[in-house]
């Protein structure tokens, strides 16, 4: 029995650093390329200083917490920090898919908050355009 909790923990740490090195290549960056693409299609300063106000008003989650709070805590806990309650929920009442969420969780998180940070880009800018429309 204790090898096989070792075994749980070492193969634990290994998709720990897999994760961190995954994500760090990717995800981790992709949102603020985004941000970067939108900001450079503004040619106003006073309309790229509007669009950074209506971004950051909107609450953008910051992928490297999310994903700290995956890894280190439960995937319940970063759920609740995106404000995602269904999934909170019912990662909570399964016990994380009897952990094999907490593992799926260290890969795609990153990935889920960069597409929501993306969305909230979109839709500041459409909001901008309608506004300076």
């Amino acid at each position: 029995m204790g090898d096989l909790v070792g075994l749980f923990f070492v193969l634990l740490l290994l998709a720990w650093v897999a994760g961190a090195i995954w994500f760090f290549r990717g995800p981790a960056r992709a949102a603020d390329r985004h941000l970067d693409v939108a900001l450079a299609a503004i040619a106003d300063e006073r309309d790229r200083i509007l669009f950074r106000r209506m971004y950051q008003t909107r609450q953008p989650r910051s992928v490297v917490l999310a994903w700290i709070l995956t890894t280190v805590l439960s995937p319940t806990i970063s759920y609740v920090y995106q404000r995602e309650w269904p999934k909170a929920v019912i990662a909570l009442l399964t016990l994380q898919g009897f952990g094999i969420w907490w593992l799926v969780s260290i890969f795609t998180m990153p990935t889920e908050v960069m597409r929501h940070n993306k969305r909230l880009i979109d839709d500041a800018f459409t909001e901008l355009q309608l506004v300076r429309t």
